[in-house]
């Protein structure tokens, strides 16, 4: 079987290095960091707080509704209250309602409110001169499980080089609470959704395939080590045909330098 390796023994400093260089060269205040509650924004959100202090950090929970009886509202305002940081409850169900008639496409619907989710991050951001963090890891975005232009769209990504069980063996690190790291990992964009379910198996299973992939390896010889045919399979043609998902700015060349494909700066 591959094994993916454990992070970085320098991932925090990379990362909180990385955030807090960016913020000065950028002249901007401080980040807004999208929080669900879930593993990947709160670990997101514990390197923005470490890499440049609670006072320039504002937390912004999305729920649809009110978060009345909200666990993960009450857990994040519990670590706000701790830690110092600014904490923003802004329900977009209002918003939602008027693309309520695609209800009966679930999946289509949950991209609406992802980008509703986003437009709500950038508002907030714009107006306080922040930057927004994303909490796309590397699995997920290999597998194109994003939204485009949803949570797929920030100005920085601080956890996109690492697998989701290196951004679980990271979270235990930085001190996650157990009740973070217990949870089924899932995007919430509606009731009883989970990666596992979409995925068609668990991140444990998930991420040694793409690794392989990553060490070069082929199709047969990620089998012969001793995974599912049907699931490497199945990861190689998702992450082949989810390809315009990890592409900026697509389109034909026409001139000398092009931008996003080699004209960067």
């Amino acid at each position: 079987m591959i094994e993916v390796p454990p992070p970085p023994e320098d991932a925090v400093e990379v990362i909180t290095r990385f955030l807090s260089d960016y913020l000065e060269q950028a002249g901007s205040r401080g980040f807004v960091v999208p929080v669900s509650g879930g593993l990947d924004s709160t670990v997101v959100l514990e390197l923005a707080l470490r890499a440049v202090g609670e006072r320039k950090v504002l937390a912004l929970y999305m729920p649809e509704e009110e978060p009345k009886d909200d666990r993960n509202f009450e857990l994040l305002r519990g670590l706000a209250e701790k830690r110092g940081f600014s904490l923003i409850a802004w329900p977009i169900g209002p918003l939602a309602f008027h693309f309520s008639h695609l209800g009966g496409k679930k999946v289509v619907l949950g991209n609406v409110k992802a980008r509703l989710r986003m437009v709500v991050a950038y508002s907030v951001a714009n107006d306080l001169g922040l930057l927004v963090l994303g909490a796309s890891n590397k699995s997920e975005i290999m597998l194109g499980y994003f939204t485009k232009y949803g949570d797929g769209a920030a100005d920085l990504y601080p956890i996109k080089d690492l697998y989701k069980t290196q951004v679980v063996a990271l979270a235990r690190e930085l001190g996650i609470p157990e009740e973070v790291l217990e949870k089924k990992p899932s995007a919430g964009l509606w009731e009883g959704q989970t990666d596992e379910e979409e995925l068609g198996a668990p991140y444990s299973e998930i991420d040694p395939i793409l690794y392989g992939l990553e060490l070069g390896l082929s199709e047969e010889e990620i089998v012969e080590r001793g995974h599912d045919p049907a699931l490497v399979k199945g990861i190689i043609e998702r992450v082949r045909r989810t390809r315009h998902k990890r592409i900026p700015f697509p389109g034909p060349k026409l001139s000398l330098r092009t931008p996003g494909l080699d004209w960067w700066e």
